[in-house]
């Protein structure tokens, strides 16, 4: 029994020490809550006498008389509310951690929570003092019109007259433009004006972001000189701006008024078929220990067979396979890959030739080489070659290891092939004895990269 009751009052007295405790961590944030309040409420009355003070300053000016106090007159006194008013005053106040009434009767619903807007401790989202301001007044720019059309330039612009309904109707030539467009004003004084039909195309100015608005657009024959077309043209309200009618590049060149200059051309003697490196003949080192393995033929789907013939075709058309005619001790199942866009990629599985295929060392550049290289440079050029392993012919001893079955008959190739361990260190070290002749830059994969100093002449890697 007599355990008993001490264990009751010691119970008792911790409960009694955690809840003075508690009451006075719930003073202290009183105390806390009630010094910011007077120095916002002081903050905000000062800020109303300086507003008051510099409004009086724009009125006319008056005279000001001087002021004397008599003896033993009152002195102002600080403003100073009895608790008992402060307390009221503090009644009707809201936390600024929680948005509830202060004081609290228990602790402040905030304490210990994380702010979801500023992430910030003892604070919610609502009462959030990190958030934006919100804008009160928005101003309109009268400057949007200046980007509809580039026609304010004090430069000349190209201009042209064409025939419409027998009537001349004088253009501006863009060939930015992806439309023709006609003003309203223009459309009213037309003598025989075309029946609009409605238009779903949203026209807009150059760096515009709000459309055009449009009333529709007809469809008739336009005529330059000798040239004649059938065109649309969009006719857009411009009652609050001045704008000209716009003739946009097809119409254009249709009509013989612009032409396109298409400069490059190219050489069908030099780009004819598919390329190869000459003088490089391709040896793969072959260790003959190896017991040869024939692969069993994966059956490839009947309705990509037709895909896959026409890809052979092309393949040997280019001379990169060929068909083997004779018994071979190893034979490569295939994988047939759909491209993106059309046709069928022929993936050889080369795993098991690969065991047999000896890797050559020849080290690849790094990321460190290229920047080092590549460090005073101002003019880059990229080019991605196309297929760049089969740039390189196989020897005649080394086809024999890719041959890989098919639904028609086996093939072989007669290039360097993706899938063969050593392509890419054998890729690697043909280009850099094609490119010894250049201060080239580093060589990554099929990717040619030619660099140029301020006053120097481009270097090809």
């Amino acid at each position: 029994m007599k355990h008993l009751i001490e264990k009751v009052v010691i119970s008792n007295g911790f409960l009694l020490s955690k809840m003075k405790e508690e009451e006075e961590e719930n003073e202290e944030e009183e105390e806390e809550e009630e010094e910011v309040f007077i120095t916002e409420a002081r903050n905000e009355e000062l800020t109303e006498t300086q507003t008051k003070e510099i409004e009086a300053s724009t009125e006319r000016a008056c005279p000001v008389s001087a002021r004397t106090h008599k003896k033993g007159a009152a002195k102002s006194k600080p403003w100073n509310p009895d608790p008992a008013t402060r307390n009221k005053q503090n009644t009707n106040s809201k936390c600024r951690n929680c948005g509830g009434p202060f004081p609290h009767s228990t602790s402040c619903f905030a304490k210990g929570k994380i702010c979801l807007n500023c992430k910030k401790p003892n604070n919610v989202a609502n009462v959030c003092r990190s958030k934006k301001a919100e804008v009160k007044q928005i101003t309109e720019d009268s400057s949007e019109t200046e980007e509809i059309f580039t026609l304010w330039s004090s430069k000349k612009v190209p201009t042209t007259s064409l025939l419409i309904n027998n009537q001349n109707i004088s253009f501006i030539i863009d060939t930015g433009a992806s439309v023709s467009v006609i003003t309203e004003a223009t459309y009213n004084n037309m003598k025989k004006k075309p029946q609009l039909k409605p238009s779903s195309t949203a026209i807009y100015g150059y760096n515009a972001v709000q459309k055009l608005p449009a009333l529709g657009c007809f469809t008739t024959t336009a005529s330059h000189k000798k040239y004649a077309t059938k065109a649309m043209f969009h006719v857009v309200q411009n009652h609050d701006f001045t704008c000209s009618n716009l003739l946009f590049a097809s119409t254009s060149e249709t009509l013989g008024i612009i032409s396109f200059a298409h400069s490059i051309k190219v050489p069908h003697d030099i780009f004819h078929g598919f390329g190869k490196l000459e003088g490089i003949n391709i040896k793969l080192q072959i260790d003959y220990d190896v017991q040869p393995k024939a692969q069993a033929h994966r059956r490839i789907p009947y309705h990509v067979r037709k895909d896959v013939e026409k890809e052979l075709k092309r393949l040997e058309e280019q001379d990169i396979i060929e068909e083997v005619e004779s018994s071979t001790p190893w034979m490569r199942p295939i994988v047939v890959v759909h491209k993106k866009l059309v046709g069928v990629r022929l993936c050889v599985d080369m795993r098991e030739a690969n065991k047999a295929i000896e890797r050559e060392r020849h080290p690849m550049p790094t990321i460190e080489d290229m920047i080092n290289d590549l460090n005073g440079s101002t003019v880059f050029s990229r080019i991605d070659l196309q297929q760049a392993f089969h740039q390189l012919e196989l020897n005649k001893e080394s086809r024999f290891i890719t041959t890989f079955s098919t639904h028609v008959r086996p093939r072989r190739f007669k290039r360097l092939m993706f899938g063969v361990n050593a392509a890419p260190e054998i890729f690697q070290h043909a280009r850099v004895r094609f490119y010894v002749t250049y201060q080239a830059s580093p060589i990554l994969s099929t990717t040619s990269l030619s660099t140029a100093k301020p006053k120097g002449k481009m270097t090809t890697a």
